[in-house]
């Protein structure tokens, strides 16, 4: 749907499915840094996240991270359906950091990391366990 601006529109069963997204288990704070409240999110990789770990899924470029606001970009039902299959950030960590020692974990005050950990984490699939690369 688009209004007279030309700009789309959420669907009610749209913002229904945003609001069961944030709700999510883990959706709560980021997938990547554990910042609470996060307001943005990999479409395709099923993760919500902050505003600085978005930055950085920006630069694995959109063949590995599709970034998108919660709050500011509309989102097409198709990705929302697709994105509450996916589980939540609880669900997709399992995968993603599946042999993540908690030492290396990347927290909210460690930026210099944050780069390297992303890159990490989703280009390199450096914390996923072979069973965890083919669920």
């Amino acid at each position: 749907m688009s209004s007279r601006t030309g700009r789309r529109q959420w669907t009610k069963e749209g913002k229904k499915m945003m609001r069961k997204i944030m709700k999510l288990p883990g959706n709560d704070k980021c997938s990547d840094c554990g910042r609470k409240l996060p307001s943005w999110a990999s479409l395709n990789l099923g993760v919500i996240i902050c505003m600085d770990c978005a930055g950085s899924h920006r630069g694995l470029g959109v063949h590995i991270s599709k970034v998108r606001s919660v709050k500011m970009d509309t989102w097409e039902d198709k990705w929302l359906k697709n994105f509450l299959k996916m589980g939540g950030n609880t669900e997709r960590n399992k995968i993603w950091e599946a042999r993540l020692k908690s030492r290396d974990k990347l927290s909210e005050d460690n930026s210099s990391y944050r780069d390297d950990f992303i890159r990490q984490k989703y280009e390199h699939k450096a914390f996923m366990t072979k069973k965890s690369y083919l669920a």
